[in-house]
């Protein structure tokens, strides 16, 4: 083995099937953008959008949608336009990279994988190419679960672990003392 890899909360190979029973809602682009739109407008504002479907609707490609959403949150946020408009662009262009995703593509891994899945999340992969390990914080919490760092610690090579039990963590600098500051 080259090493250990780590998975918060599904297998390589699981994440494009989640994420499409995420998003099993939206059969279409514009209800995909829709939702993520809606999802970011109460996320910044705190409020449910009553109005943004009307708004719109006019509008057929993406830019021209962000460009009235934007101009729709004036007065309700606190952030700048740029950043709203970076926002919904990038939550938008990594939906749409999940969902082009394909791991049939990727190498097999000469690693130890260790899958550190939450509840709810089960695996369609072959059971036996993975260590996988239950937390018991959601997915979204999962990286907080106390029990991340043990399962991690106890997966470590041991040439790994006695490297840093050697290893000086104090970070050390030298104070030049003024004579001035003294008299």
């Amino acid at each position: 083995f080259l090493g250990t890899i780590f998975c918060l909360g599904t297998a390589p190979e699981d994440v494009k099937p989640v994420i499409e029973q995420q998003l099993g809602a939206f059969s279409t682009e514009d209800q995909l953008q829709l939702g993520i739109l809606k999802h970011i407008f109460t996320i910044l504002t705190g409020e449910v959008p009553s109005d943004l479907d009307e708004t719109l609707h006019p509008h057929t490609s993406w830019s021209e949608k962000i460009d009235a959403y934007i101009k729709m949150m004036a007065g309700r946020i606190i952030q700048t336009k740029e950043y709203v408009k970076a926002i919904v662009q990038s939550v938008y262009a990594r939906i749409l990279s999940i969902k082009q995703y394909d791991s049939s593509n990727l190498p097999k891994l000469k690693s130890t994988v260790v899958l550190l899945r939450s509840p709810g999340y089960s695996s369609t992969s072959s059971a036996s190419s993975y260590v996988t390990e239950d937390l018991s914080a959601p997915l979204c919490d999962a990286a907080k679960d106390v029990r991340c760092a043990a399962i991690i610690n106890n997966n470590l090579s041991t040439e790994i672990l006695e490297e840093f039990k050697t290893k000086n963590l104090c970070d050390s600098f030298v104070i030049k003392f003024d004579d001035n500051y003294y008299k």
